[in-house]
């Protein structure tokens, strides 16, 4: 009784709304008598359905993920069924208010998995079911769908839930075409909101499923009225969280109308609500987490406190003892005892400052990291998610092109990024890997100064490759090589606005010599010694996030090589970096026999085409995520014939039975994952080839996946070109 009483004054400040400190607090208490009592359903019901779901409806969703995921941590410690149960659901919730439908959809599923399984008492397993029944219908899947609404209406206990299940069949009788049963039961749903007075809340979510019904059925105007009236309810429920919506609804329905000027309109004032919204979300969320870092930082200094007031407890003890014996004696102890402990007591509190410095400069570094990558990551970010908002709206081919550039134009930007936030943690490790190989450095050097003249745009810069030799064969990380190349003449792309950029490279002794010399802005003098820091540009509003030169000087360290710069200011930059390396051969290849090995190699190129094409390679292609499945062929559509296994059980058996001439395997899967599926294959199949096809991207998930018996490692995302050309090395 005392937890409920306790629950009900939480529930107060709760359905209040506006004291924040005081939900906090009560749900804190209740949590801590729940724990004491052995009460585990209060204890995570004030959890999820208070606090949780307190900072949902004020719009703080990033501060509800913290939560979820630190819930999710101690029902997994705890081996609480019914606490992963509210974690699943509130994981749900959130993602779907981030619009995140297949991680929403995932955590339902689990929800209902953990149901089934355990028998845990789920009141709301039927509005599961339903939920689950709407993905499905979005996804194509009609079958599941109504399988999943049967259950449903199976599991209904309460009005709520009757009402759940009949919005989800409109949803899918129109998706059979029948828009006459989907109207029986809209008006079904209808009756029982009027009716049953519980249902009040959910007006708004009656509404929000009769302008689906006349969007789909092409009644704008009758859908305009009932957005009018959904807008109506959530202000009335005081839902302001969900303001942006409203927007990108009507402007959903203009644009249906053919009214595009209204569409835009609305639409746009989405776009800049949801930026908003999510630049304000993330600034609360620091704010929040800088809160819990300085409550933990005030308890370690209060434990500090109580350990000095126990030393010095102990302290005044050993006087009194010591004060029983002859006064020569505690004289002498007293002082030795005394200049020990002072000797102590400094070199701890010397310790102490040196760990407190050490955790500031470490705080700072780390609110620096974040508040860079959070700009440079959301600037690209926002360009995706808008114009993909965007490209589900817009019917107008040439827009969707240009839309589809910029989206793949900041995807580039985004992966980049990340590459250099991996780079940056290996630095940070230590562990700058290099892998050697011998490569003709001539044709390599052309291939990068092609792929750098697409980069240059700027009609006013000409970019001026430098090669010296036909043939130049070396032994060097080719990768690297590319890597620092590319930093030189990206910034050099940057920071010059007419004239030239040349690159080039040379041999000098045993040595192989990169530059970029460009007739840019040049590096003010007070600048210069900045210039391999982290972090460090020249203009701060220039796009990028200050790592890409000190990597370079990371990777030419590791190559015990040297790296360096001149640069005047307003004049332009020379960068250079020095590698050491062993030379194969450098000189030229005489134009015949050039001509007749490329010959040759178009003829072998044919004949090996001609192969290809009679009979279809059938290649195995081992992926949980459906989506990567999708794009996996997508790419090899009408090039090979492809299976599907969704898992690595599923794979050993068909590998098994059928004949394949490859398999693609994704590493992390359910009821079995790629590494021993792999292992498993290769105790009864050792010639098949088998190339890792994953998002791990860390050099030891690569030795442990080789290690398993696969023969390649490709890294998602997905290249195209490069998946072709590693099926072509292998046959395929």
């Amino acid at each position: 009784m005392q937890a409920v009483a306790l629950t009900l004054k939480l529930d107060h400040y709760y359905f209040k709304g506006d004291e924040e400190d005081s939900i906090i607090h009560y749900t804190k208490v209740v949590k801590e008598f729940a724990e004491k009592t052995n009460q585990p359903k209060y204890y995570y019901f004030v959890w999820n359905n208070r606090l949780i779901l307190y900072y949902l409806k004020t719009g703080k969703s990033n501060i509800a993920l913290y939560e979820a995921q630190e819930m999710l941590k101690d029902a997994q410690k705890r081996d609480s069924k019914i606490g992963l149960l509210y974690c699943y659901n509130s994981l749900y919730q959130i993602y779907e208010i981030k619009d995140l439908k297949s991680l929403a959809i995932e955590y339902c599923l689990k929800g209902i998995e953990l149901t089934e399984t355990y028998h845990v008492d789920n009141y709301n397993i039927s509005t599961s079911y339903t939920e689950v029944a709407k993905y499905y219908i979005n996804q194509g899947d009609i079958s599941k769908a109504l399988e999943m609404l049967k259950k449903a209406e199976s599991t209904a206990n309460a009005s709520t839930h009757v009402f759940s299940a009949k919005l989800g069949y409109v949803h899918y009788y129109l998706a059979i075409d029948n828009p006459g049963e989907a109207w029986n039961r809209l008006q079904e749903a209808k009756v029982l909101v009027e009716e049953d007075k519980k249902l009040d809340i959910y007006k708004k979510l009656y509404y929000e499923n009769e302008v689906f019904y006349y969007k789909q059925t092409k009644q704008y105007q009758k859908a305009l009225v009932a957005a009018d009236k959904q807008i109506e309810e959530e202000l009335r429920l005081n839902e302001h969280a969900l303001q942006g919506s409203h927007y990108r609804m009507k402007g959903e329905i203009y644009r249906a109308m053919g009214r595009k000027d209204l569409a835009t309109d609305f639409l746009a004032k989405y776009i800049l609500l949801e930026d908003s919204i999510r630049q304000s979300n993330e600034e609360q969320s620091i704010s929040g987490f800088a809160t819990l870092v300085n409550m933990e930082r005030l308890n370690a200094e209060k434990k500090e406190l109580v350990l000095q007031a126990q030393k010095k407890e102990l302290h005044n003890k050993q006087l009194l003892i010591i004060s029983l014996v002859t006064l020569l004696v505690f004289v002498f102890i007293f002082l030795y005892r005394e200049n020990r402990l002072n000797k102590r007591l400094l070199h701890s509190e010397e310790e102490l400052r040196k760990a407190k410095n050490a955790a500031e400069t470490a705080s700072q570094m780390k609110t620096l990291f974040i508040q860079s990558m959070s700009h440079e990551i959301r600037t690209p970010l926002n360009a995706i998610v808008g114009f993909s908002d965007l490209l589900m709206v817009t019917e107008d081919q040439e827009e969707k092109e240009e839309f589809i550039q910029i989206i793949n134009a900041n995807n580039e930007l985004l992966l980049k990024l990340i590459n250099d936030i991996l780079d940056l943690s290996k630095i940070e490790a230590g562990s700058v890997e290099l892998k050697y190989e011998d490569f003709d450095l001539a044709v390599y050097f052309n291939e990068l100064a092609a792929s750098m003249h697409r980069r240059v745009v700027n009609p006013q810069v000409r970019l001026v490759p430098v090669n010296p030799y036909e043939t130049c064969t070396v032994r060097l990380d080719k990768n690297r090589l590319a890597q620092i190349l590319t930093n030189f003449v990206t910034n050099a792309i940057k920071y010059t606005s007419k004239g030239t950029i040349e690159m080039g490279y040379e041999k000098i002794d045993e040595n192989i010599r990169l530059y970029v010399r460009d007739t840019g802005i040049g590096i003010p003098e007070d600048k210069k010694d900045k210039v391999f820091h982290r972090f460090e540009k020249l203009d701060e509003f220039a796009q990028g996030t200050g790592l890409g030169l000190s990597i370079c000087k990371a990777i030419v360290e590791a190559c015990r090589g040297e790296i360096g710069f001149e640069s005047e200011f307003d004049k332009g930059s020379l960068f250079w970096a020095v590698l050491p390396c062993q030379f194969k051969s450098v000189g030229s290849e005489s134009t015949s026999s050039r001509r007749n090995n490329e010959k040759d190699a178009d003829n072998e190129s044919i004949l090996d085409s001609e192969e290809t094409k009679k009979v279809p390679k059938r290649v195995l292609v081992v992926e949980d995520i459906q989506s990567n499945f999708f794009l996996v062929s997508s790419i090899l559509k009408n090039k090979c014939q492809l299976l599907h296994a969704p898992n690595g059980l599923e794979a050993v058996e068909i590998v098994r039975t059928q004949p394949v001439d490859l398999v693609l395997m994704d590493m992390k899967m359910p009821v079995m994952d790629g590494r021993t599926a792999t292992s498993e294959i290769r105790k009864f199949n050792a010639e098949i080839p088998i190339i890792a096809l994953t998002a791990h991207a860390f050099d030891a998930d690569r030795v442990a996946a080789l290690k398993a018996g696969c023969d390649d490692y490709l890294v998602k995302p997905i290249n195209g070109a490069k998946l072709m050309q590693t099926l072509k090395e292998y046959g395929c």
